[in-house]
């Protein structure tokens, strides 16, 4: 016979085993990665766009 003791220790192992897969599966969400990606990807677009726009137009200064 299970005492009441083993039952709370067994449920509370269940509920945080279903807390943490639950959390996790939030953070890896079905398409949160290739979002995030795409994010990161876009931000290193930006900066590119940025260092060459800088570049130009020191060149434009240097040139005669």
């Amino acid at each position: 016979m299970i005492n009441f003791e083993q039952f709370a220790y067994a449920a509370c192992i269940a509920f945080c085993m279903f807390g943490y897969g639950y959390i996790f599966g939030l953070m890896k969400g079905h398409d949160s990665g290739a979002r995030s990606a795409n994010f990161h990807r876009d931000m290193e677009d930006e900066r590119r766009r940025k260092l060459a726009a800088e570049l130009d137009a020191a060149r434009e200064r240097e040139a005669p």
